[in-house]
């Protein structure tokens, strides 16, 4: 059985240069047991995943080398590190570029005042208007039903054309 030290710590079989400090000094411990299973420990802060998911911290988690392992979502593993055993001097990886992160989903590209939504919408309002200018208001059930349902539809068609 060998364990593999991961993490800033140049104490550490795999260190990883992490200038942002997200990933732990130590991070995380690869074990390739002597069946050939491989497992991974998460000891840090931000977190280990594997192919995309964050695994639970100090639970050893199966993996193979066709997973894809990175650390506080900063640096990959390297799998060629760990088949070159045993290593001798500390095997480094370099963080891949940070992009920044935002807070706020991008929103989509408001539609033009063109849209036929937005065209049916005006034509939905102004049929209530007409129908409030020519025939009046009944209070009856009907009267408000042949008023409201054309200019609430119109807003509706206008709110949905616009987002």
């Amino acid at each position: 059985m060998k364990t593999y030290k991961i993490g800033r710590n140049p104490d550490n079989d795999i260190v990883i240069k992490d200038q942002s400090q997200h990933v732990s000094r130590y991070h995380a411990t690869l074990t390739v047991n002597d069946n050939g299973t491989i497992t991974i420990n998460d000891q840090s802060t931000n977190g280990t995943y594997v192919n995309g998911v964050k695994v639970k911290s100090r639970v050893d988690y199966p993996v193979s080398t066709s997973d894809n392992i990175v650390f506080a979502k900063t640096a990959q593993l390297d799998w060629n590190l760990i088949s070159r055993a045993p290593i001798l001097k500390p095997a480094y990886i370099a963080p891949e570029p940070q992009k920044p992160v935002s807070s706020y989903a991008p929103q989509k590209a408001k539609s033009s005042s063109t849209s036929p939504g937005k065209i049916i919408g005006w034509i939905l309002i102004g049929v209530g208007i007409l129908a409030i200018i020519t025939g009046g208001v009944s209070f009856s059930f009907e009267g408000l039903c042949a008023v409201s349902v054309p200019i609430i539809g119109g807003i509706i068609l206008i709110n949905k054309a616009g987002k």
